[in-house]
């Protein structure tokens, strides 16, 4: 039996000069943007009203950068299950508290899946920081060596270092397990269940991978037996650090962070258990003020409609404004979404600064290799 989890960060503690210690807050500061809301993405030139598919009443502003549309590159994420081996150069050994040595392609692969999903939202790219690497490496050991996922390990935790420790504070973590079958066989690294975040509240992990402004990322992944969990014949730990600097994202044009949007990996929408998302960009400083009171979903309307202009049943409508990366989220269920089929979204009167807006775009999911 193989088990996927995965465990968002939490509040911790305050430090808004660049990140919060398990959050980056919505801290007051940067250019007030009040003008420039509306700000749409568009594929094209800026000055084709005809291309804009993402947008606040969709206004396109001439003095913000607009990041074109790119296609699904379905090589950025493997599928089925490789040889441990095939992922160190040098295996992990938990008994010994030693997490091996991952190989540089394994990180690039997640910087490169990063990438691509955030360019597939038009958003900027992030830089890869190897310093980061011994803190989320030490951070994925402690989860692999006990079995458990925590963003706050004690000090009597098998394997615990300080570095653990904060790497465990500042990354999103997950995890697979296996008691049985597939032995020394595991899924490639990749960034899926964090985008895809079934049954999370508030869905942190995405909004964490998708927040414009994230700046850096690190990756490490630590695989192995537990001891003394005869239970757990192997257990795949892994974390991905997303609290460090900002990006300035003062030009960007992108005001509407959509999940799924566009031409979309079906794989990372598999199932009508999974929530679509919006979340707004209000504020472009450097950590600008996006929470409750500059967006507010509680008169939002949300219609989704197929080819034929039927509206699709809504469910399940949640919003959250915690500070897991873009501190606004309005998310929702549907049934029936299949591959292939375009859909529109269309959410009337989202509260911006207290003024109404209309937010509306198109959504296909596209097969990947992945079932469905």
């Amino acid at each position: 039996m193989v088990r996927h989890r995965k465990t968002t960060l939490s509040r911790l503690g305050v430090l808004c000069a660049l990140a919060l210690v398990g959050i980056l807050a919505g801290c007051a500061g940067g250019e007030d943007d009040r003008d420039v809301i509306a700000a749409a993405s568009v594929p094209k030139p800026v000055d084709d009203a005809d291309d804009v598919i993402v947008a606040l009443d969709g206004v396109v502003h001439p003095d913000l950068v607009y990041l074109p549309p790119v296609a699904v590159d379905p090589m950025r994420f493997p599928r089925g299950r490789v040889p441990v081996s095939a992922l160190y150069d040098r295996l992990p050994d938990l008994g010994r508290c030693d997490p091996g040595l991952l190989k540089a392609a394994e990180r690039q692969r997640v910087l490169e899946q990063v990438n691509h999903v955030r360019a597939l939202h038009r958003l900027p790219p992030v830089r890869y920081e190897p310093a980061d690497d011994a803190s989320t490496t030490a951070a994925a050991l402690i989860m692999a060596a006990n079995a458990e996922l925590t963003h706050q390990p004690t000090s009597d935790a098998l394997c615990w270092t300080e570095a653990g420790a904060e790497g465990a504070r500042t990354s999103n973590l997950g995890q697979h397990s296996q008691s049985g079958g597939y032995a020394q066989h595991v899924v490639p690294s990749g960034i899926d269940l964090w985008l895809i975040d079934e049954e999370v509240a508030g869905l942190g992990h995405r909004r964490w991978l998708l927040m414009p402004a994230l700046d850096t990322i690190s990756y490490g992944r630590v695989i192995g037996r537990p001891p003394g969990r005869p239970d757990v014949q192997l257990f795949s730990a892994d974390a991905i650090r997303v609290v460090g600097p900002r990006q300035d994202i003062s030009q960007l044009g992108t005001a509407v962070i959509a999940y799924p949007f566009g031409d979309y990996p079906r794989h990372l929408f598999p199932s009508d258990k999974v929530a679509l998302s919006v979340s707004i960009l209000a504020d472009r400083g450097p950590h600008g003020d996006n929470g409750r009171g500059v967006v507010d979903f509680d008169r939002a309307v949300i219609r989704v409609t197929g080819p034929d202009g039927r509206a699709l049943p809504v469910r399940d409508v949640r919003q959250d404004y915690e500070g897991f990366g873009l501190p606004n989220v309005l998310y929702w269920k549907l049934d029936g979404v299949q591959s292939g089929v375009q859909y529109q979204v269309e959410i009337r009167d989202i509260r911006v600064y207290g003024v109404s807006r209309v937010v509306a775009y198109p959504f296909r999911l596209i097969a990947t290799g992945a079932p469905g």
